[in-house]
């Protein structure tokens, strides 16, 4: 209805014939306008110059007259030469201009043909005899013919009308002799009919121009209601579709569905699904206030109300027909259905996922429960156990330096030895276990400082170079890049590392081998190595080395003392420094431990290269 009654007001406009959309000719202003209109009319315009064309053709046929006349003499002939101009070109105008579609030399060449003509018909008829009264009664005619009768544009048939008229009175003046008074009478006769007819001609381009666009628009209004009523037909039709697919996905989605109307929490519908899960049937579920059935009542339907706003989900707890509490996560959107808004919910039953996350919850609770436990034994542990240690290392020591005195028997400086080795090994254990218990509860705090590689390096050598020397393994520092390096790092932590990682490697190499440790800067970390000749392992015991409590050979473990702890616990070290430990190892190849840091620990490095034997 909007497209009828916006067509019928413009077309109402049209009717009213705007003075602004024409030129004084009649023609429309807009040239673009104008050049449809035209060829539109086109086919009136052939059919109307058809007709000039035949008139053509019935003056050549009037030279029979010319015959009566003159006879075949040779004036004769020349009016003959001259009608058949006249038809020539009236023929150039209509069959070659006028089939092309060329409305301008179209014109020309009309008007061109009405001057001759004109000129042809005066000349003929004074030649023939007429009186000047029927000779002025003969140009009315033509010229009433020229604005009713040829298709030419009202500004050619004003000249030319114009022209012929002043040409045939000065002929009539001049030539025929009229007397003045008669001249002038007939001057006012061929002014009032180039006026009426010019005047006519434009009402005539203005009316037709009028229907043309009222056709037009007419047309356009047409097209936009029917396009308006195949539009609505079709959204109708996919509105029908989609409201048949909706109920077929809405009653067999498996997910529990329903609809509900917001002013009320009234259940529109529900599938089989929703029914079944508050133990509902088709009796008694559409209505139902959904409200009733959770468990906290405006409670839960305002966080569900919020969740559709933020377009999140949702828990919350549901009551069912037969009192089952019911966790579930709801989502929804905001609809139309059967005209009106609607609330379509989702909701999935999570019971089973809330029951297992509360046990996973237990436990994770005991397991942490168990972690203190664990740290708080190893705490203790690691007191009750270093109290004595350090009275046993002690004591061995001073038996063993005969600070009070000498030793009766040579065996019992052995044994203090021997005491004095296996308290400070258990002493390291333990400190080791306790280190790694820290880092496994975050509790392992890092000191950070300037630190100079050389005296870690230093330090480390003096402290294994007894172990070394004992196995016949040569330690050998090489600083490939550069000779002096300073990082910022936990001094005691990256001793720590060097210790257990070199210790490692003394203790799987063969007697006469060595152990090298080396310091140089990649394009992404800054890397200290360590690498031994001895009997390596193979790449897949690699993640079973760096379990701790855990050795790669039971048989390595029975001729190897140590605990299992010396890797993992660099591992975890050097990630606290935001570090990568890598290791790259064979079988009979040896193996390479590398302890990458990030380049913003890099401090200082200086001077040249350098390799030192330890």
């Amino acid at each position: 209805m909007n497209a009828v009654n916006a067509g019928a007001e413009h077309g109402a406009s049209l009717l009213m014939r705007d003075p602004k959309r024409y030129t004084k000719f009649g023609e429309f202003i807009d040239a673009d306008l104008e050049a449809t209109f035209v060829s539109q009319a086109w086919p009136e315009v052939q059919a109307r110059g058809r007709a000039s064309l035949y008139a053509s053709v019935m003056i050549v046929a009037s030279t029979v007259l010319d015959f009566m006349a003159f006879g075949a003499t040779e004036f004769y002939f020349q009016l003959l030469v001259a009608r058949i101009v006249a038809l020539l070109l009236s023929c150039v105008a209509v069959l070659v201009f006028a089939k092309e579609k060329l409305y301008t030399p179209f014109c020309i060449a009309l008007s061109v043909a009405e001057a001759y003509i004109f000129a042809l018909v005066v000349f003929a008829l004074n030649a023939d005899g007429f009186d000047p009264s029927m000779l002025l009664a003969t140009v009315c005619v033509v010229l009433v013919c020229f604005f009713f009768g040829v298709p030419n544009r009202i500004h050619h048939l004003i000249v030319v009308g114009a022209a012929s008229s002043l040409v045939f009175l000065v002929y009539s003046s001049l030539y025929l002799l009229v007397p003045f008074q008669t001249v002038t009478l007939m001057a006012m006769l061929l002014v009032a009919i180039n006026i009426v007819g010019a005047y006519s001609l434009q009402i005539n381009n203005k009316m037709r121009r009028s229907e043309y666009l009222t056709t037009k628009e007419s047309k356009a209004v047409m097209e936009r209601l029917r396009r308006e009523i195949t539009d609505r037909w079709q959204a109708e039709g996919e509105a029908r579709s989609n409201a048949l697919w909706f109920q077929s996905v809405f009653r067999a989605a498996p997910l529990p569905l329903v609809l509900v109307r917001p002013s009320d929490s009234k259940v529109l519908q529900a599938n089989k699904a929703a029914m079944e899960l508050f133990g509902l049937t088709a009796v008694n579920a559409d209505g139902l206030d959904l409200k009733g059935y959770f468990a906290d009542g405006d409670q839960s339907l305002e966080a569900i109300g919020r969740a559709l706003e933020d377009k999140n989900e949702v828990e919350v707890k549901l009551s069912t027909r037969e009192g089952r509490e019911v966790w579930a996560n709801v989502s929804g959107a905001a609809i139309r259905y059967q005209g009106a808004s609607a609330i379509l919910l989702g909701i999935q039953d999570i019971t089973e996922r809330r029951q297992e996350a509360e046990v996973l919850r237990a436990a994770r609770d005991h397991a942490d429960a168990v972690n203190r436990s664990k740290t708080e034994f190893l705490a203790n542990m690691s007191h009750e156990l270093r109290t004595p240690l350090n009275a046993i290392i002690g004591f061995s020591e001073t038996i063993n330096r005969e600070l009070f005195g000498p030793i009766g028997n040579e065996r019992y400086r052995e044994y203090a030895q021997d005491i004095h080795h296996s308290g400070v090994h258990l002493l390291n254990v333990i400190n080791d276990i306790l280190d790694l218990s820290k880092i496994e509860a975050g509790h392992f705090d890092l000191y950070e400082e300037e630190v100079d590689l050389d005296d870690v390096f230093g330090s480390t050598a003096i402290i294994l170079r007894a172990r070394a020397e004992q196995a016949g393994v040569t330690l050998k520092y090489n600083a490939e890049m550069s000779g002096e390096f300073e990082i910022y790092a936990d001094a005691r932590a990256i001793k720590q590392v060097l210790i257990n990682l070199i210790s490692n490697a003394v203790k799987f190499s063969d007697e006469g081998g060595a152990v090298h440790i080396g310091a140089t800067v990649l394009d992404e970390v800054f890397r200290i190595t360590v690498r031994d000749e001895g009997i390596g392992m193979a790449p897949e015991d690699i993640p079973k080395a760096l379990a701790p409590f855990t050795q790669v050979d039971g048989s390595l473990s029975r001729s190897h003392e140590g605990t299992g702890l010396g890797l993992p616990l660099a591992m975890r070290l050097v990630e606290l420094h935001g570090g990568e430990l890598v290791i790259e190892s064979a079988r009979g190849e040896g193996t390479s431990v590398y302890m990458d840091l990030p380049l913003s620990r890099l401090l200082f490095n200086q001077g040249v290269g350098k390799e030192a034997i330890f």
